[in-house]
């Protein structure tokens, strides 16, 4: 889990202080199971893997077999519900949402089968 929520933070290729704080108030480390210290490793770990892909003279923030991989690792429907609604809510925490932002989780429902509704819903419950 604490993969998806890095990669969903790091889609644009910017962990700003807006999604540092909603993370914070939104308690994703502890929604997570993990520490602060232990989602840095992972997110440095996550940066390690694509720097270490082979993709030639870009690399690649947004993979769809990469993120596939990650989801899939997921497979209870309301820990996924839950993910979707955090990853909503870190993406927007900035005040806008851009195109790579969006095409992740567009990707991510269509990928666990969720809708809007689903996470709205979540979203009012916590």
């Amino acid at each position: 889990m604490a993969r998806i929520i890095a990669m969903i933070v790091l889609s644009d290729a910017d962990l700003g202080d807006a999604e540092v704080e909603m993370m914070a108030r939104l308690a994703v480390y502890e929604r997570i199971g993990v520490s602060r210290g232990t989602f840095i490793r992972v997110v440095k770990e996550y940066f390690e893997d694509l720097l270490n892909e082979d993709t030639g003279a870009r690399v690649r923030l947004i993979d769809t077999r990469r993120l596939n991989e990650v989801l899939d690792c997921v497979d209870d429907e309301k820990k996924q519900t839950e993910l979707a609604a955090m990853m909503l809510s870190l993406i927007s925490a900035d005040g806008s949402m851009n195109d790579a932002e969006l095409a992740t989780l567009r990707h991510v429902l269509r990928h666990w089968g969720l809708s809007l509704d689903q996470i709205e819903a979540n979203l009012s419950r916590s």
